[in-house]
């Protein structure tokens, strides 16, 4: 029986050996299969292909990084993106390899006599770093700072030696030099455990260790920068470079993502944390303190790295975590390490489970072994596969873009570097390649003096194009001045514009400061009103909460709010950091097209003018201050150039003999985007300029078929056609709907000056067959071309008279849901629908107007044109109400003071007006604040109410104005046991002597309050104010006050401080 015990136990520490040994090489393979690229990657087009191959190129063309190129990477990146260029292939085998070896051995040398099953934990931790890199390469500090550990600490007895020589020591800690010419921010992991290390020996008196670890990482950093290529002294150029990009990152390229992600992570971390500390193996409280620092740097790069882009980022944290998990059974028991696995791999599928699923993490894994097989076996059948490989990548990206040969040296913007570099032009880059990451103001400028050099490129090709959501111009916005004046363009092609530099040298250009002041968050801001474009500098700082959150994490996003002139409001984000470079804040620019119409003057761009803007915090604003500066300077004076000749401009032909002109039974297609903006039931053009995109086939069924030619038609009210012809455009989604290669060239695009143009039209498609022109019966959409309408005023009381009934809605009042009260300025856009009776009977009427009512009763009407109103007919499960919609654009210029906005119908030689809609509206200038005599001034016993907004945004404790106050809120003066409603309310500003300002406020509609009190009485408690205060300097606080007879009563309550400055 002994016998039979002891042969098992024998066969069983056997078979353990065996495969201890078979996992041990599986992973040492693994490890050099992930570091290098048997198969790599070829280039391919996009943003971050882009740049990949973009690195790859500067290296080949013996550009200097840090000087010539300012990017998160450095001169080694391809053994980052394992991505293909001939003149980095041997380069990247032989390091790729090195490193892979040097990783390997100290991994394997760890995984000594540790149980098999472990072994396979270790390999599952490596495959999560096929999905992201980042956690790899923080790895190997990692497990360096793990074997100090384990070759100092006396109380754990391994059953092989750890040595501390000088020799292994210097092998470790060689490619310390090398990671941070992987990637920049690399550097601040192999720098956070070589100086853990340093104190170490230093504490332990291992003088020479501390010296040899050093000595290593210095050398080794001059070696591999030296075998790079890079001169020695530009070394400095390089981190300092670095230091602006990682300094820059979390404000500029923050996202937020899943909460809970960040609480699995930081939960499984700090358990893992806490065992290390209270580990009672893990020796003198030194050592454990080495070792959770070295943990805690390792964890808390992978936060910032998952977290502050959190995209797809999260999922270096998820394998970093995964990895510590892993290497804390390295130094301490099996028993206690389990349980920091099990929260670990809890918290890595709940993070990952978002952004790949099981299936494709097996099948990521089947694909890295065989393609690395299939890499090994094509070497040994052909050694130029690759270079083959990469050719055909290069042709095949050329064929989606083909770009002309430009002589001399050309760059693009603001990425998609691949296309550029695969047409076989000259590239000739700028500092940092691609715009969104010029997010410095130092970063900006090094941009912008690259094209004043002597070094600047000939030919620029331009397209507009952002991230995360940016105010266009803000990417590169110094260089636009330079753009305009420097460079002449030539052609707009596949939403590229082709830019070349002018042969006469023109003086730099320098902006003209026109107007700066300082203003708070959420307040509106004027932006001047000039002929010329109008640049902005706006200086905001981060509070010390802010500082320390872009630390630990990162800052909180801020919007910028923009009003434009034609009533419409655009929301997008702002960077702080890049902002504080001058860049366009009016006219708005948001696609190629517009940047081109520059060119040509500002009056292409008229509706796009803005106005005003405000910024707001998103998420809070502790973390940045109140008060921000804005510098309003004007674009320096260029020389304008014909567009006509950039876009080609599609002519407006009548129909005539020359076309048979009919009716095609059905056609398949759509009409996607109208100037710019998503096709809906109508539109207004304002402008000179009518842009349209979509896509049109004869067919989509069995055999899909292309029509010669795509036009667009307008149609005016006497059915007259205009038909204008468009360009082919490429739509590879609608290909890949139809599965059907031969959709993609059914896309079309036009851009006409509609100047001519003036009325009412309705837009459509047709398209060419042979000499007829077939008018696709499916697209009618109604449009309103040239100026907005003026207001009429029908005097006449007989002609007025109040509806029975209307059935409809004020949808949109300038471009934004219609709310209680509004203000505004010149322009008036409202859309909406209207009917007489949807049942037993619809009614539409023949035209309908909005009404403007002044407070003395005078009515001012404004004619809409009509709308097709689709989800309206839908609604009400019947077509004819397809037409009940109504849009108007109406000029409000000369009406100033108090309105309310309704509709009205025509009926006959009668208007009827719909009783149901009053929407309190202040036109024209702002009230100006009035003085009270203060006998008719005391103090309220009681109020109740709000201040729910001052200058749009939420009240707070202290607020800044300069030309305007603009406030909303509610006020009553009781509420209980009996309703009172104040007559009037007034704003009060009360300065340091105690002098009293008074502001009449307009009534506004508030049900929220009336609802929150269960009393619809209170529903009109809501008041708004606008008031003109640039008479007005000095510090006040701002209260409220109503009427109550003769007398102002002043509510105890309200006391918010603020800060009223005129403009410098």
């Amino acid at each position: 029986m002994l016998k039979k015990l002891f042969s098992w136990s024998e066969d069983q520490q056997v078979i353990n050996k065996i495969l201890h040994w078979s996992l041990e090489i599986l992973i040492f393979i693994t490890v050099i299969c992930i570091f290098v690229p048997f198969s790599p990657e070829m280039p391919k087009e996009g943003l971050d292909p882009s740049w990949a191959f973009g690195l790859n190129q500067a290296i080949s063309q013996g550009l200097l990084f840090g000087r010539d190129m300012i990017f998160t990477y450095g001169p080694f990146v391809f053994l980052y993106t394992k991505l293909y260029h001939p003149a980095v292939a041997s380069s990247m085998m032989i390091v790729a390899l090195y490193l892979s070896i040097t990783y390997g051995g100290l991994l394997a040398f760890l995984l000594k006599n540790k149980p098999w099953y472990f072994l396979i934990f270790v390999w599952i931790a490596l495959m999560t770093t096929l999905l992201v890199r980042d956690s790899l390469f923080y790895t190997y500090p990692l497990l360096v700072a793990i074997y100090c550990f384990n070759s100092l600490n006396t109380e754990i007895k391994p059953n092989h030696v750890y040595k501390l020589s000088p020799i292994i020591l210097a092998l470790l800690f060689f490619p310390f030099g090398l990671l941070p010419l992987i990637k920049g921010s690399f550097l601040v992991v192999c720098l956070g455990i070589l100086a853990l290390s340093f104190l170490l020996f230093i504490s332990d008196r291992k003088w020479i260790q501390a010296i040899t670890i050093v000595s290593s990482f210095l050398v080794s950093i001059l070696f591999f920068w030296a075998i790079s290529g890079q001169p020695i002294l530009n070394l400095y150029h390089y981190f300092i470079s670095s230091s602006a990009i990682i300094s820059g990152y979390g404000e500029a390229m923050g996202i937020n993502g899943n909460l809970s992600e960040i609480v699995f992570y930081l939960l499984a971390a700090f358990i893992l944390l806490s065992l290390l500390l209270i580990e009672k193996n893990g020796g003198s409280n030194k050592l454990k303190l080495f070792i959770g620092l070295s943990f805690f740097i390792y964890l808390f790069l992978a936060f910032k790295g998952g977290f502050v882009r959190h995209d797809g980022h999260a999922m270096i944290a998820a394998s970093a975590l995964l990895i510590a998990a892993v290497s804390v059974f390295f130094v301490v028991n099996l028993k206690k390490a389990s349980v920091v696995l099990f929260f670990a791999s809890l918290a890595c599928i709940g993070i990952n489970i978002h952004y790949i699923g099981m299936q494709f993490f097996i099948y990521d894994i089947k694909s890295f072994y065989l393609s690395t097989w299939n890499g090994i076996i094509k070497s040994f059948a052909d050694n130029q596969w690759r270079n083959k490989e990469f050719d055909k990548a290069l042709v095949q990206i050329q064929e989606k873009v083909k770009f002309p040969k430009f002589k001399g040296t050309t760059d693009i913007y603001s990425y998609s570097q691949a296309y550029l570099i695969a047409s076989k032009n000259n590239w000739n880059p700028r500092p940092v390649l691609q715009s969104y990451s010029a997010y410095t103001p130092s970063l900006a400028q090094i941009d912008k003096m690259h094209l004043l050099s002597k070094k600047s490129p000939d030919h620029l090709i331009f397209k507009l194009e952002t991230i995360d959501s940016r105010i266009p111009s803000l990417e590169n916005g110094p260089s636009w001045p330079i753009f305009l004046s420097y460079y002449q363009p030539s052609t707009l092609k596949n939403d590229y514009l082709y830019l070349h530099r002018r042969s006469s040298q023109v003086e730099i250009p320098k902006a003209k400061n026109i107007h700066e002041s300082v203003y708070s968050l959420g307040e509106t801001v004027f932006v001047p009103d000039i002929s010329a474009p109008v640049l902005a500098e706006i200086y905001m700082e981060q509070s010390i909460f802010g500082k320390l959150m872009n630390v630990l994490y990162k800052p909180s996003q801020l919007q910028i709010v923009l009003h434009l002139k034609n009533g419409t409001t655009k929301s997008y984000r702002i960077i702080p950091e890049m902002a504080k470079s001058e860049f366009l804040i009016s006219p708005l620019v948001e696609y190629t097209a517009e940047f081109s119409l520059l060119y040509g003057g500002v009056d292409f761009l008229r509706n796009k003018k803005v106005e005003s803007f405000s910024i707001v915090p998103l998420g809070g604003g502790l973390q940045w201050k109140n008060i921000f500066k804005v510098v309003f300077k004007e674009m320096p004076n260029f020389t304008k150039v014909d567009i006509a000749k950039i876009h080609n401009f599609g002519h407006i032909e009548q129909s005539s003999n020359d076309h048979d002109v009919s009716f095609a039974k059905s056609c398949s297609g759509y009409i996607d985007l109208i100037n710019d903006a998503p096709a809906t039931s109508s539109f207004i053009v304002d402008n000179n300029l009518l842009k349209v995109q979509g896509w049109l086939v004869k067919s989509t069924e069995s055999k899909a078929e292309l029509h010669e030619s795509v036009l667009l038609v307008l149609t005016d009210s006497k059915g007259k056609n205009f038909f204008i012809k468009t360009n082919s455009m490429q739509r590879p989604d609608v290909a890949a709907s139809f599965k059907d290669l031969k959709l993609d060239a059914s896309g079309y695009t036009a851009l006409t000056d509609v100047s001519s143009l003036s009325g009412n039209y309705t837009l459509g498609l047709a398209y060419t067959e042979g000499d007829s022109i077939k008018i696709c019966p499916e697209f009618k959409i109604a449009g309103t071309f040239s100026n907005s309408d003026k207001t009429e005023d029908i005097l006449s009381p007989e002609k007025v008279a109040v509806a029975k009934q209307c059935v409809g809605y004020i949808d949109e009042i300038n471009g934004a849901a219609a709310t209680t009260p509004f203000i505004a300025n010149q322009l008036i856009n409202v859309r909406g629908w209207l009917a007489k009776s949807v049942e037993p009977k619809v009614e539409i009427p023949d035209s309908v107007f909005l009404v403007l009512t002044d407070s003395k009763g005078k009515n001012i009407f404004i004619k809409t044109r009509p709308a097709i109103r689709p989800d309206v007919g839908k609604h009400f499960k019947n077509p004819i109400l397809d037409n009940s919609g109504y849009i108007a654009t109406a000029d409000v210029g000369d009406i100033s003071g108090n309105y309310n906005l309704g509709l009205a119908y025509k009926e006959g030689n009668s208007i009827k007006i719909c009783p149901q809609f009053k929407i309190p509206a202040t036109f024209g200038k702002p009230d100006k604040a009035i003085n009270i005599s203060t006998e008719k001034v005391s103090a309220a016993k009681q109020c109740v109410g709000y201040i729910d907004e001052i200058n749009g945004a939420a009240a707070t404790t202290s607020f800044i104005a300069n030309q305007s106050i603009n406030v909303r809120g509610w006020l009553a003066k009781s509420v209980e046991p009996k309703v009172e409603i104040p007559d009037s309310v007034f704003l009060v500003l009360t300065n340091s002597k105690g002098k009293n300002i008074f502001i009449k406020t307009r009534p506004a509609i508030r049900p929220d309050v009336g609802k929150h009190f269960k009393n619809p009485i209170l529903d009109n408690t809501g008041y708004i104010a606008t008031a003109d205060v640039a008479d007005i300097s000095g510090n006040y606080s701002l209260g409220l006050a109503y009427k109550d007879g003769n007398t102002i009563k002043i509510c105890p309550q309200f006391k918010i401080p603020g800060i009223i400055k005129n403009a410098t």
